[in-house]
């Protein structure tokens, strides 16, 4: 399967390229996980002793 980002993703995983410390703040359903995933999976092979934090909501959609 080819990933082909959106415009806006586009940017997205370039500012995380560019910004390895960096947060991602947009909307239900325009992409974070594959907007931060991408990157990691691509480019942190390379980068020695690199590491992932991620974090999501356990239930996004329980109402309080």
């Amino acid at each position: 399967m080819k990933y082909t980002p959106h415009d806006y993703q586009r940017y997205c995983i370039e500012y995380i390229r560019e910004h390895p410390v960096s947060a991602l703040f947009l909307d239900m359903g325009l992409g974070k996980t594959i907007i931060t995933l991408f990157p990691a999976i691509k480019w942190l092979p390379r980068a020695e002793g690199a590491k992932i934090f991620y974090a999501t909501a356990k239930q996004a959609t329980r109402e309080v």
